[in-house]
């Protein structure tokens, strides 16, 4: 589902375009899945807290994380790892722009950085 936007993202002229694209989309998403993979904090008593949602994003990656070809659902780390290597994966492509390409390797870098991304294949 979010193919067309790395696409978009990767091959867009206009840099106003890719800076929406990267504050109103891939920040949240990304952001998100890193507060889907935080434990939930127990209160003194030993029940779990209700995590807080910082965005409506929260819902779509709860309800989002099954592959059609599996049974089980994907950890929000799978997800992560999925989507930066789909990011990598554009960015690597002919087509995209030389200006675009260094701020996708940017944001994949900085996912990986974050040692959250897991191990994507950057060859």
């Amino acid at each position: 589902m979010l193919y067309p936007f790395f696409n978009l993202a990767a091959r867009t002229p206009a840099t106003i375009t890719y800076k929406r694209l990267q504050s109103s989309l891939f920040e949240p998403l990304f952001n998100n899945l890193g507060l889907l993979s935080s434990p939930i904090p127990a209160d003194n008593s030993g029940r779990k807290q209700s995590q807080p949602k910082e965005s409506e994003y929260v819902d779509l990656l709860t309800n989002s994380r099954r592959d059609i070809n599996q049974t089980n659902a994907q950890s929000p780390q799978e997800l992560r790892k999925i989507m930066y290597q789909s990011i990598f994966d554009v960015a690597s492509q002919q087509e995209t722009r030389d200006s675009n390409r260094k701020k996708m390797y940017a944001l994949w870098k900085e996912g990986m950085d974050d040692g959250e991304g897991g191990e994507v294949d950057g060859s």
